[in-house]
């Protein structure tokens, strides 16, 4: 990944450059085949019946306070961003369900990210609105939230189709993948 945004005046078009940079190396990845086979293994027989997905704690990606600083933070982000995207697709295309309404939950969404968001059909909604509407048929991705018995009782109740988070293990066995990403 080139450094071609570092210190550079934050746009749309700069952060939806980075973001189809970060897709394209992501599909790439050892890491996004593993995903794509464990989702194939995993799949009901009658395929991912999910309605809705949530991403919960993406990042910042179009922050200009982190942008300026040199955004490997935000290359992160926009990785677990496509990594989200890239779930909601296979899941689509191995269910009966149809289309799949995306939503990212974040404390604060500028109008950059707003516009991202946009372009990629995703709905923007603020905490705790997540954890409210997450329900049997949902997909709930929380890239940046360990999992730990207080989010396992607020999340599960409702009985989501899937659940991903990180526990601490995952994140030093995963921290290669977004290392890479970040110092590229």
């Amino acid at each position: 990944m080139d450094c071609l945004l570092l210190h550079d005046a934050l746009t749309l078009e700069k952060a939806l450059a980075l973001l189809e940079r970060t897709k394209h190396d992501w599909l790439q990845t050892e890491c996004r085949r593993q995903v794509a086979e464990d989702l194939a293994r995993h799949r009901p027989t009658e395929g991912w019946e999910i309605s809705d997905a949530f991403c919960v704690g993406v990042g910042p990606l179009a922050d200009a306070r982190v942008w300026n600083a040199g955004h490997a933070y935000v290359r992160k982000c926009m990785a677990q961003l496509v990594c989200f995207l890239d779930i909601v697709d296979i899941c689509a295309q191995k269910s009966g369900s149809g289309s799949i309404q995306m939503y990212v939950q974040e404390l604060e969404v500028g109008h950059i990210e707003q516009a991202i968001f946009d372009r990629l059909g995703i709905k923007a909604i603020r905490a705790p609105e997540a954890e409210r509407r997450i329900k049997s048929g949902s997909f709930a991705f929380l890239p940046n939230v360990l999992m730990d018995s207080e989010i396992l009782a607020r999340c599960c109740p409702f009985r989501p189709t899937m659940l991903l988070g990180r526990s601490v293990g995952q994140m030093r066995e995963n921290a290669g993948y977004f290392s890479t990403v970040a110092r590229e």
